[in-house]
């Protein structure tokens, strides 16, 4: 080998070392089982979300470290600062006091499922009273729904618990975001076993949170997300994942 050749991969070496010691690696903490938006797949986070985040990311060079982590746990890593971001979140008061909360990224319908031999109906959340509902632990749905006492609310770990039970005849309803009970019950052979009450309880918008002490991130993420959604990236992945 030439000296001048030693020198050359000499010197791309150290640029490929001087790169790989300064990459920039964000912990990113996600629900561990809510597809089609976040879930792992042949040991892999995929999803709706986690595309966006990932292409958000990726606009700031960033390598995402992903966390997934029970609905509960998820806001505990936030409250203890033991992540650089989570997601999906519902924004509510509370949340936008104690965390910095970026978005809307994406938006979803909440909706009650039943039996499908359920007589049902839903014209007001008094339709639901005395009635059970599923829910699942920590989720947010809306302020009316979720001060609603006189709706028996059953908290579940996950959705496809509180759907097995909704078959199951344990329970009367289920509430919860329209995609991924559609995807939940296609996948565990439920279809037609269950429906969707026609009427949407409410559209909600989804951020992504941030602790107070990563302000920078938060910064820098808003930025990149502005852009993606302001030249199509963020549509372009929204109507890949449309068939769910």
């Amino acid at each position: 080998m030439t000296s001048r050749l030693l020198a050359v991969l000499t010197a791309l070496f150290v640029a490929w070392t001087a790169t790989a010691a300064t990459a920039e690696e964000w912990t990113v903490s996600s629900e561990e089982n809510f597809p089609p938006y976040c879930f792992t797949e042949d040991g892999k986070r995929v999803g709706l979300d986690v595309e966006i985040i990932e292409a958000v990311l990726g606009h700031l060079g960033v390598t995402a470290r992903h966390v997934a982590v029970p609905r509960n746990r998820l806001v505990l890593a936030l409250d203890q600062e033991e992540t650089d971001l989570a997601f999906p979140f519902v924004g509510t008061a509370e949340r936008f006091s104690k965390y910095l909360m970026v978005g809307p990224f994406r938006t979803g319908e909440t909706v009650f499922m039943v039996r499908a031999d359920s007589p049902m109906t839903f014209a007001s959340l008094e339709d639901f009273r005395g009635r059970s509902v599923g829910t699942v632990s920590g989720f947010a749905y809306t302020p009316e729904f979720d001060a609603a006492d006189f709706i028996i609310k059953e908290p579940a770990h996950d959705n496809l618990i509180n759907l097995s039970k909704l078959v199951g005849g344990r329970s009367d309803a289920v509430i919860g975001d329209l995609r991924t009970l559609l995807f939940l019950v296609g996948k565990a052979g439920f279809a037609a076993k269950v429906k969707v009450l026609p009427r949407v309880l409410s559209v909600v918008p989804r951020y992504v949170a941030f602790p107070r002490a990563r302000a920078d991130h938060a910064a820098r993420f808003t930025q990149a997300l502005t852009e993606l959604q302001r030249d199509g990236s963020i549509d372009a992945i929204l109507t890949r994942w449309r068939t769910f």
